[in-house]
């Protein structure tokens, strides 16, 4: 297996992506084939064309496919950063992140929230944000909430959304020093 190869949590079931491929593993059988992934939620493949180009999803079960625009206001340097499905696999959390936002020296992310269901789009409340790019970075808690966890100015922040919720719930906590290269976490 190439070194290159990651593991897709698809809603309750792994799957791995393998360069160009979406495999499953106790099969071994491909699903399909993009180079450029972003999630997989359940039996929905979103993929993207381009830094900012157009995001596809295709039904695995049935071959369908559909386009949605490019939504962030975000473009130039930056573009796609990170994609997490819900437990349910309806719902898929995109972020879009530019290194050097208006030509400032911010750094800006920009989280949406993709509907699998009716292939919709929603601009997360209070975004675009002023961020640390390396120091943030979101994941599903098993409730169905967005868990972001940023570093602004130089201090950590948390913030927590439902879909459906009008702001974020945020808050400055207190990290243990980063030891490592990685942003990821785990919500317990």
């Amino acid at each position: 297996m190439p070194c290159a190869s990651q593991l897709l949590d698809a809603g309750g079931r792994a799957l791995l992506h393998r360069r160009d491929a979406v495999v499953d593993p106790a099969t071994r059988r491909i699903l399909a084939r993009t180079p450029r992934l972003l999630a997989l939620a359940v039996d929905v493949l979103v993929t993207a064309t381009g830094l900012a180009g157009q995001l596809v999803l295709t039904d695995l079960r049935t071959g369908a496919t559909s386009r949605l625009e490019y939504p962030s206001r975000i473009t130039g340097q930056g573009g796609f950063d990170e994609a997490r499905v819900d437990p349910t696999g309806r719902f898929v959390a995109l972020s879009f992140a530019d290194p050097a936002y208006d030509l400032s020296s911010k750094q800006v992310m920009d989280a949406w929230l993709l509907d699998t269901a009716t292939h919709s789009l929603r601009q997360l409340p209070d975004m675009p944000a002023a961020v640390s790019l390396k120091r943030t970075s979101m994941s599903w808690t098993a409730d169905g909430r967005l868990v972001l966890l940023a570093e602004v100015e130089d201090r950590a922040l948390i913030a927590i959304w439902r879909p459906g919720q009008e702001r974020l719930a945020t808050r400055s906590l207190r990290l243990p020093e980063r030891t490592g290269g990685s942003d990821a976490f785990v919500v317990r």
